[in-house]
Order: structure tokens, then sequence, then C-alpha cells
């Protein structure tokens, strides 16, 4: 292939030498290495095709004008080799500012140097890498360039058909695809030096800023060089926030005097309209101009205190070891994150604007054609009259310099917070190197102070008064502890105090419970007023509050209240025998919903407080515990009926718990179909449904042994029947339908 492409260019006249610097790839060839051109060999195939054209240039011919475009694209493809070759030759490793620095102590201004420094070996680094995958890309392309004109060389060769492109020019062809493709060649050798040089220089850098963070130094003085450069570009931004605001304020008068203009003229003048967008735009760039530099006086106070973590983690270890200094920093940094996110809509916002008012309307140089003052470029036709299409020319130019000064003030922000940003950034990176050196000490401490961060974390101010998490696990717990101590307190007291002060056990229930609420509410502000929570911080829930129970809460509310009047009126007491509806029992409890009722089975039921003041209540123990009941006896017929009231009575008089008094009766109540019916009434102190029955039971087994020993017997149920027995008894046998009839009958 190296000696086709020579006889190709001995045809058209080009010298061999400058056809080795450009061989052709083709597919059929075997895969060889790639040789770069040669300097000395661009230049001189530059110079015979600066002659190639000249030559043609004087010819004038018509059949060799083809040429002409081919060879120039052939000089700007060696040209572009020659600067490449130009490039790769003076291309050097990027010099750092570590290559001075010596095994003493450095300033911390020096390690500042070797980050940017680092920051510039990695962006370069970046840009190579990005750009290598273009270059790869590039050469592919051209390559498969240059094996099409190949195949339509050869193709013209082989048929000695050239058509309208003669040889010549297919040669001139097939030539700058060739350069073409060293160029790129050469551009991707060049990328790839960038590449490899740049990243080996972040490689060292980084080494010399490991070790230059072990000997780095920042003495007070330097710290107050940096406060007093702080100051001063304070004071100069002072006095430009004071140029600003006159300038807004100017900037105003002329605004309102743009407006009773067009108040009084009219906005429809195209003129006005466009006096009054300019003014507009004006006003708002010296107002936004004020705002921004207000931000970067406040943003200096930031950068005075990166300065001093920065001073703090150098000369102080156990701070730099802390961790606070790296959640502060990053705190900062999030913040300045979103100001720059906001500054950022607002530069496309202005840079938007720029552009509408740069598309304006034909003739009106994107004026405005509202008159609304809000500087959109108006879609109609200008003004006819020359004077007032002048005008407009010079308010659209105005409106436009506005914009513009806007974007430039904004540019301005962006680069001071580019310049804080980077700040903070360092001493970031110092903290993180100090992370190294932490302690497991460290790490607690770290723990402990984010929890107590979270502890102090404020919820909401009510009253000038901050309510914090802390404060709220400290009232909750108050409060459970106050419920526990209120508990304790009532039951020893309604146990002790009230027994000893002669109270039955349902009112000391009852003063225990009164007694727990009281200390419970007492508490409660107590826990209140001690974490400093204002009462008016429950007025908010307390509305609500009052609507849930309006709502939801009628059945709680009531059986709450009914509690409080049972405690209050005491129908029924702790100890209390009670009947209700088929339930039966003791009260063991009365609480604020419901009450606690032990049946006879053991049972505990508990009973809303409510039914207890809507349904009918039998309380046997309401005043007194003592209980009228009977025992009902039915003797045979033809017993000594006084003998039977005289042993029923001795019976009750024997039995221990049938009271004296009053004293117990015995009543001849009925003759019965079987018995004689004697019922014996006394009375007894009932503390449970089962006394009586016992006493009961006893009373009757008694009365039955006395029965026994008299001779009286206890009736059962009989019934006599009588039969007639004076006649023979009549049996007769019938037929089966006769006996059906006569039982119809």
């Amino acid at each position: 292939m190296r000696r086709a492409w020579l006889v190709i260019l001995l045809a058209v006249g080009f010298p061999a030498g400058m056809a080795s610097a450009q061989a052709p790839e083709t597919p059929a060839a075997a895969p060889q290495a790639w040789a770069a051109p040669k300097l000395a060999e661009v230049d001189a195939a530059l110079a015979e095709v600066q002659q190639k054209l000249a030559e043609l240039a004087s010819a004038g011919d018509e059949a060799t004008n083809g040429a002409k475009p081919e060879l120039d694209r052939l000089l700007g493809a060696l040209g572009r080799q020659k600067v490449l070759l130009d490039e790769l030759a003076t291309a050097t490793a990027p010099s750092t500012a570590a290559d001075a620095a010596s095994n003493g102590p450095i300033d911390i201004t020096e390690l500042d140097a070797l980050r940017m420094a680092l920051a510039s070996a990695e962006g370069r680094a970046d840009g190579a890498a990005a750009r290598l995958k273009d270059t790869r890309r590039a050469v592919e392309d051209a390559a498969a360039r240059l094996a099409e004109v190949q195949r339509d060389a050869r193709a013209a060769r082989e048929t000695g058909a050239t058509g309208e492109v003669s040889t010549q020019v297919l040669a001139y062809r097939e030539r700058f695809a060739q350069a073409d493709l060293d160029a790129f060649r050469l551009e991707r050798q060049v990328v790839e030096h960038v590449l490899e040089t740049s990243t080996a220089a972040a490689a060292a850098i980084e080494v010399q800023i490991d070790a230059a963070m072990e000997r780095v130094q920042f003495s007070g003085r330097s710290l107050a060089e940096r406060l007093a450069a702080s100051d001063r570009a304070k004071q100069e931004l002072e006095a430009q926030l004071q140029r600003a605001q006159g300038n807004l304020d100017f900037a105003n008068e002329r605004y309102l005097a743009a407006r009773r203009k067009a108040d009084e003229i009219g906005r429809e003048a195209p003129d006005v309209a466009a006096e009054l967008a300019a003014r507009t735009l004006w006003r708002e760039a010296y107002r936004r101009e004020v705002d921004v530099i207000g931000r970067a006086i406040e943003r200096l106070a930031i950068q005075r205190e990166v300065w001093q973590i920065r001073f703090r983690l150098v000369g102080d270890s156990a701070y730099a070891t802390s961790g606070e200094a790296k959640d502060r920093l990053e705190a900062i940094k999030a913040d300045l994150e979103r100001t720059r996110r906001l500054l950022e809509s607002r530069m496309e916002e202005a840079r938007g604007q720029a552009a509408r008012l740069e598309g304006g309307a034909p003739g009106t140089a994107g004026t405005p054609a509202s008159g609304d003052g809000s500087g959109v470029p108006g879609a109609g036709g200008g003004p006819s009259n020359p004077a007032d299409q002048a005008s407009v020319r010079r308010w659209a130019g105005e409106s436009q310099r506005a914009t513009a000064f806007l974007i430039d003030v904004l540019e301005q922000d962006r680069r001071r917070l580019d310049g804080l940003s980077q700040l903070v950034d360092f001493a970031l990176a110092d903290a993180t190197q100090a992370d190294r050196f932490r302690t497991l000490a460290d790490h607690v401490a770290n723990a402990w102070r984010w929890v107590t961060g979270a502890w102090n974390a404020e919820l909401l101010v009510v009253e000038d008064r901050s309510i914090t998490i802390g404060k709220l696990v400290i009232g909750v717990a108050l409060l459970l502890a106050g419920l526990w101590i209120a508990r304790i307190v009532s039951r020893v007291v309604g146990s002790v105090l009230f027994r000893r002060m002669g109270l039955n056990e349902g009112a000391a229930a009852a003063a225990q419970a009164i007694l727990f609420y009281a200390l419970l509410v007492t508490i409660a502000l107590f826990a209140l007023r001690l974490i400093n929570i204002p009462l008016t911080v429950f007025t908010v829930l307390g509305g609500a509050l009052a609507i849930g129970i309006g709502f939801g809460s009628q059945n709680l509310m009531n059986n709450f209240i009914s509690g409080l009047l049972i405690l209050a009126e005491r129908p029924i007491r702790v100890g209390d025998l009670i009947q209700i509806g088929e339930l039966h029992g003791i009260v063991q409890h009365i609480g604020a919903r419901s009450t606690r009722v032990l049946t006879p089975n053991n049972i505990d039921i508990i009973v809303p407080n409510s039914s207890f003041l809507e349904a009918n209540v039998t309380n046997w123990t309401l005043t007194e515990d003592r209980v009228r009941t009977s025992v009902i006896v039915g003797v045979a017929y033809g017993s000594p009926t006084r003998e039977v009231i005289k042993l029923m009575k001795r019976a009750a008089d024997d039995h221990g718990k049938v009271l004296e008094k009053p004293p117990p009766v015995v009543l001849f109540t009925d003759f019965g179909d079987n018995a004689l019916v004697f019922e014996l009434i006394f009375w007894i102190r009932m503390k449970r449904m089962m006394d009586r029955r016992m006493v009961e039971s006893d009373l009757r087994l008694r009365i039955n042994e006395l029965f026994r020993e008299a001779h009286i017997t206890v009736a059962f149920p009989q019934r006599d029947v009588h039969l007639d027995g004076l006649g023979p008894v009549d049996v007769r046998l019938l037929p089966a339908a006769d006996a059906v009839e006569s039982e119809a009958d």
C-alpha cells in the first residue's frame, strides 16, 4: 500500500517523501502501528500544497478548477497537523505550587494553593477524559471516510470511468481523507498526554497535600490578617450598597415620573410604553443589586466564622477531633448550595429577559410594546413617526443595558459565592483530615452532641417561649411520675388517714378518688410550670378536644360526668351490695368511666357509670346493712299450729346471725292446697348475697329438726282422689266404629 500511495503521488506531481507521511489505511492491508508524521514532512507538504494552489490560480484552467476545493481542505488538515505537532512538542507536565514547598512548616495559604492546584489538575483530567471519548469517535469516523474514498478511487481506476470527477481530484480527495485521519490521531495523542500528565499531577499534589497537612500552621497573626481583609471587604460592600441605594432611589423617581407620564399621555403610545418598560427594568436591576450586596455583607459573617473554625482546627486538637466543626461546615455548605440554586434561577431568568429583548419586533430593536412595564418584547409593529422610532430604539437600548447590568450584578455575586464556597470546601477538607485521628471518646462525644442538639430542637414557639423535644419528654415523664405519685399518695391516705377519721369504706374510696384527681391536676400544672410551657399552648388543643367531645366522645363524657356525680352524691359506694337488673354483687371500685362489681360467682363485671343514673339500682347497704328476709314452711293439715309457731320462733332465736331487734316474727299466712303455710320473718346483717341464703338455709335445717322431734310433718304436694264404689262398674265391648263415635261424643 505504501508503494501504491507513492505511485499516486508521483502521478499527481507530489514527492514520495510526503506520501510516506500520509500513508493511507485500507481494510485489506495488514494492521500496522501508526507512526505520527514529522513536523518537517508536514511543513514540506504545506509548502507544496500552497505552490500547487498558486499554479492552479495562475493557470486558470477550467479543467483543474475541481481540484482547488480538495486542495483547500488538504491545506486545512495539514495546518491542523502542524498545530497539534507543535502542541505535542511543547507539552509538559503542569507545574504546581508544591514544587517550591520545603520540609518545614507551611502557612495555610500554601495549603490552599495546593488544593487549588489539585482542583485545576482534576478539572483538566476530567475535561481530557471527556474530550478523549470524542476524539476516539472522530478517529473511527475519519478512518471510515478514508476507506470509502479509497474504494471510490480504486473503482474509478479499475473501470477507467472518471465521470465528472477526474483521477487527479480523486487523488486529492484521498490525500485529504488520510491527512484528516492523521490530524485526529495527533489530537488523540495530545489529549492522552494531557490526561496522563494531569492525572499524574493530581496524584502528586494529593501526596503533597497529605504531607503538608502535618506541617500546616495557622497563627493568630494570619487569622487577624484574614479577618482584617474581611472587614475591608465589608467596608467596600457597604460603600457599594450605599451607592446602589442611591441609584435605586433615583430609579424609583424616574419610574414614578414615567408612570405619571404614561397615565397622562396614554400607555398605547409605543415610545411611552418603551420608556416605562426601561425604567421598570432599571428599577428592578438596582433593587436586585441592593438585595445582592446586602446578602453578600451577611455572608461575610459566615466567612469570618469559617476562618475562625479553620484556626481552631489547626490549633485545638480536641475541637478538631470532636466532629463539631465538620457538622457546622456541612450545614454552611448546604445553605450556600441553596443560595446558589436561587442565584442560578435568577440568572437564568435575567438571561431569558435579555434574549426576549434582543428578539423583539422588527423596527423596535426589542422594545416592549405593552404598557404594563413588564419589559416583555412586543410582537406588533413600531411607530410610524421617525422621531418616535428613534425614541423607541433609545429606550429599547436602555432596557437591554438594564438587563445586562442585572446579569453583571448577578455574575459578581456568583463569583463572591464561589469564593466563599471554595473556602468552605477547604475548611471541610481540614475537618475531614482531622476525622482520621478521632478516637472512641470523640465518637461518643459527637453522638452526645447530636443527642443534645435533637433534645434542644425547637418544635414551636408560644409567647416567645420555645417548645423543644426535651421539654416535651420531661413533661411526659413528670406526668407519668405524677400519676404514680398521686395514685400512691391517695391510696395511702385513703387506707390510713380516712379510716382513722372514722370514714367507712365507701366514703374512704370516694375521698381517695377525689384526692387522686386533685393531685394529678396539681402535678400536671406543676410540670408545665417547671419546664416553662405556658398554658396557652393548650388553647388550640382544648378547642380541638371540645370539638371531639361534642361529636365523638359523648358516651365517654357521659360516663365520666356520671362517675363524678356518683363520687359526689354517693348513691353507691365501694363495698355496697347492689342489684341492677339481673346483676347483683359488691361494688369493688368506682372509676372515672366505669364501676367494677364483683358477683357472687367471683366474676368482675365492668358497668358504665351512666347505667347507675339511668336505671333503677337496688342498694342493699346504702344506709345500713340490716336486711329483712323470711322463710316459708308448710305443715300438714291437723298439725298443732301454735306449736309450729313456737318451734319456728325458737329456731330463729337460736341462730346467732338473726338480729334480736327487731325480733323475729312467725305468721300463719294461709290455708294452702296441700299445707298450712307459716312464714318466719327476721332481720340479719348482709354484706353479700350469700349471707342471706346461708342464714335461710340454716333456719330451714333447724326447723326441720325441731319439727321431726315434735312429730310435726312438713307437708308435701298431694291430691285426694275419691271413687264412687256404691254400684258395679259398667264394662261394655263396642265395635270399632261405635267406639270412635263414643269417643267423639
